[in-house]
């Protein structure tokens, strides 16, 4: 965890739980409510955005994984929404407890697709670090298509 953010740390922590709380409840009504993904999709992005602020990557990587294949109606979405929830949680765990969350590369694969018995790869579609660097000017530029 980066020391400039240890003071946002027990607000997003207090944030984040009931996110993923809200996340766990959903992921069982996406079948039968439309409204579901729609906050779902809402959830995961807000997580995500605080997770690349605080410059925590493996938690903003698996949003990010978690909002695509949920665009993409990925078969066995509601059961990888709950995998994603616990994951989540987990790593929420781990930031209040002041390390760092580890990366799961089996859950990646998984939103992304892969076929099932192939080894994961770990690599995400899109940078966990969504901004741009013009080593020039020393200018930093976020890049709105990531985030």
């Amino acid at each position: 965890m980066d020391p400039e953010f240890a003071d946002l740390v027990p607000l997003f922590v207090s944030e984040a739980r009931g996110r993923v709380e809200h996340l766990a409840g959903l992921a069982g009504r996406l079948g039968s409510d439309n409204q579901a993904a729609v906050e779902v999709k809402r959830e995961l992005h807000t997580l995500k955005g605080a997770g690349r602020m605080l410059r925590l990557a493996p938690l903003a990587e698996l949003c990010h994984a978690a909002e695509g294949a949920l665009l993409a109606s990925t078969p066995g979405l509601a059961e990888l929404l709950t995998r994603v929830a616990d994951r989540l949680a987990a790593m929420v765990d781990t930031i209040a407890a002041g390390a760092d969350p580890e990366p799961d590369a089996v859950l990646l694969d998984d939103l992304h697709g892969a076929p099932e018995g192939t080894a994961p790869t770990g690599q995400a579609a899109v940078s966990p670090t969504p901004t741009m660097v013009n080593t020039t000017s020393g200018e930093i530029r976020l890049d709105p298509a990531a985030v």
